[in-house]
């Protein structure tokens, strides 16, 4: 090949107004070459006729596998031609459509009966809320009159005072000044209080 044929697949992505990923994978789905030149991909005018011919397909409606089978011309048939062709693979589908629509509408009643289901729950649970509502006010209102509360509860409460244990008296209380200092270095636990 020569360089002067070559254009940038870049360029060639921007004319066609595709991504140069894309312009890539079609190039791969064509089967064409590829030529590297100065760290660039380049491809032959060839190569990008084809590949402004695959947009004009693809942005006509086409897959991309329907497109390179009518720019290699090994095309399969096109789909409204194999449709034409084959009835029963037109009523499998529709017998697909419908056990879809109907596991749908299946799905569909069952979510219903659940929300109604929620639904009931709600109310059953306001109207709970309401009963103990009343209940918590009718309560209150009692004790602000005092009626159910005995007089010993109304008294204020007495003073706690909690237990402590007799304090035990110091080992080394009648003990001389120098015996203290001597067992504070030699034998301290004889200051532990028993």
């Amino acid at each position: 090949m020569t360089t002067s044929a070559l254009r940038p697949l870049a360029e060639v992505a921007s004319d066609i107004g595709v991504s140069l990923d894309k312009v890539r994978h079609w190039t791969d789905a064509l089967g064409d070459h590829v030529e590297k030149v100065n760290r660039v991909r380049h491809v032959t005018g060839e190569t990008a006729d084809r590949l402004a011919r695959m947009g004009e397909l693809i942005s006509g409606g086409m897959t991309p596998q329907q497109a390179v089978a009518v720019i290699t011309g090994a095309g399969a048939a096109p789909l409204a031609t194999r449709e034409q062709a084959s009835p029963a693979v037109g009523l499998q589908v529709v017998a697909e459509f419908r056990q879809v629509i109907l596991a749908m509408a299946d799905h569909q009643r069952q979510t219903l009966e659940q929300v109604a289901a929620l639904r009931a729950e709600a109310d059953a649970a306001r109207q709970e809320r309401v009963m103990l509502t009343e209940k918590v006010d009718a309560l209150t209102s009692m004790i602000e009159q005092r009626r159910v509360l005995p007089p010993a509860l109304l008294e204020p409460p007495a003073k706690v005072v909690p237990w402590s244990p007799a304090a035990k008296p110091d080992p080394m209380r009648d003990k001389p000044f120098w015996y203290r200092a001597v067992c504070s270095v030699v034998s301290p636990e004889r200051f532990r209080r028993q």
